[in-house]
């Protein structure tokens, strides 16, 4: 286990969800990032837990190429876990500065997107917060590669939950049942990833809405229905663009079961 007392030269660089995030290198020049629950949150026992299941669910997790893995971690009354520094940007950053590379490369991403939540969802989580800023974007060559992260507020994948008290995440990119009663299953995740889908190709969300309860609105009254994608982004394939929509059913029974089948679906146009 490597301790953060190893970590040298730490410098702080931003504060994200219930994280303060520094940077630092290891004795061998490894460069590392290390995420700590913010000083406010600590005495939250609530939060604490919830920050620490975090660390605990991504430690837990098979080495897998489309997610941060953990190089070691703390709990306490300061958790707090060390990663590997990613040298890119989000997903969203890479979006707005590379809108006319999509056709090229989106696919791709697509693919190792699923498959981060796929990895997930096959160990026993929930990831409950897939937005494009929980996603980072490196480059080697002409070669882009996705990294899901941001383990905060996972769940245990292996039943349904059904609690209004659950209602937390990132408003714009929550499943509609998710929205309104605390209703998560493994196709709220799936609901999400339709919507990172759809800003990813079409560079808008799916749904209006500048609040929780507007976005609810959106996507519960049935008055309003997201523009095709494939009218929006007619480099799509029609099978990818039927996909994405299907992902975004505000019914959870119309959704894929599981994001797998994006796996399976994506591979055989790609």
């Amino acid at each position: 286990m490597i301790k953060r007392t190893a970590v040298l030269h730490e410098k702080y660089m931003l504060s994200g969800g219930l994280a303060d995030i520094s940077s630092g290198r290891l004795v061998d020049g490894t460069p590392v990032v290390v995420r700590s629950l913010q000083r406010q949150h600590r005495w939250k026992s609530r939060v604490r837990k919830r920050f620490v299941s975090g660390i605990k669910a991504r430690a837990s997790l098979p080495s897998h190429p489309n997610v941060i893995p953990s190089l070691s971690y703390a709990v306490g009354l300061n958790p707090y876990e060390i990663l590997p520094e990613i040298e890119g940007c989000t997903l969203l950053d890479w979006r707005n500065r590379n809108g006319d590379l999509l056709s090229k490369y989106a696919p791709t991403m697509l693919i190792q997107i699923a498959e981060a939540l796929d990895h997930v969802h096959r160990n026993g989580y929930l990831h409950l917060d897939m937005k494009p800023e929980n996603i980072l974007v490196s480059s080697v060559g002409d070669h882009l590669r996705c990294h899901l992260t941001d383990f905060d507020l996972v769940l245990d994948s292996s039943k349904i939950w059904h609690d209004k008290k659950l209602r937390f995440g990132t408003f714009s990119y929550m499943a509609p049942e998710h929205l309104q009663d605390g209703t998560i299953s493994l196709r709220s995740d799936v609901f999400s990833y339709g919507v990172v889908a759809y800003l990813l190709c079409c560079g808008q969300l799916p749904f209006p809405g500048n609040t929780p309860s507007a976005s609810r609105e959106s996507k519960l009254s049935g008055n309003f229905k997201p523009e095709p994608i494939g009218a929006l982004c007619k480099w799509l394939p029609p099978a990818v663009a039927e996909f994405i929509m299907r992902c975004l059913s505000c019914d959870p029974e119309l959704r894929p079961g599981f994001i797998g089948i994006a796996i399976r679906d994506l591979k055989k146009v790609y």
